[in-house]
């Protein structure tokens, strides 16, 4: 019987050991596959969900801008028809530049829904959706410093799973959005400070045991 060399031991010993750490590393990377598993499903499960809603809404162009209205009521239909139309001629009338960055960085469409509050950009889906009792209590300016405020996360959309003092910069930086737009309003000083101290104010802690959604205004 022939009897292996110590060199052929030694190899067989090193591919052992290389099948070994393999199975290992695919064992390891079992938990981060199956999170992107994960999440790519829920990303799957809100595009659908979104889509379905947006066929039974009316489509409104206003100035470049797309918004998905729900039409289960006439009046408050042609209501929030008119506060978008105004809250966009504020923005065309002082800022027809960022207009069009809005229109670039919200090509998917503004989806007006029932059932959240203020307004929210959906990074993993690209959508921007917007509270209907907002829409119809708010002032025009307000929503437009929601549309102009969301826009800006939208651009920011690049940063995958930021840390607190990131999502906090982020947020900043879109409140700085919103005060560079309500600079060239006429009568803008009392919405000036609360843009500042509401800047100032938003620090990491303020987003420390959050999940990461959306940015929200």
């Amino acid at each position: 019987m022939r009897v292996p060399s110590g060199g052929n031991r030694r190899a067989r010993r090193a591919v052992g050991n290389r099948q070994r750490i393999e199975r290992i590393s695919v064992i390891a990377q079992l938990p981060d596959f199956a999170g992107r598993l994960l999440s790519r499903m829920r990303t799957l499960a809100k595009r659908t969900v979104f889509s379905i809603y947006r066929m039974g809404c009316a489509r409104c162009d206003v100035s470049g801008l797309v918004f998905f209205l729900p039409v289960l009521d006439r009046q408050e239909f042609e209501r929030s028809e008119a506060c978008l139309k105004e809250a966009v001629w504020i923005i065309n009338r002082f800022d027809p530049v960022r207009l069009q960055r809005i229109q670039r960085d919200l090509s998917n469409g503004i989806v007006v829904v029932p059932s959240t509050s203020g307004a929210h950009y959906l990074p993993d889906i690209g959508v921007c959706i917007l509270n209907s009792r907002r829409l119809l209590e708010g002032s025009h300016l307000s929503i437009a410093l929601a549309i102009v405020h969301e826009a800006a996360h939208a651009r920011l959309r690049c940063v995958p799973n930021p840390t607190p003092e990131q999502r906090a910069r982020i947020e900043r930086i879109c409140i700085g959005a919103q005060i560079a737009f309500v600079s060239r309003l006429p009568e803008n000083q009392r919405a000036l400070e609360n843009l500042r101290r509401m800047q100032a104010e938003t620090v990491a802690r303020s987003f420390e045991g959050r999940i990461h959604a959306h940015g929200r205004r």
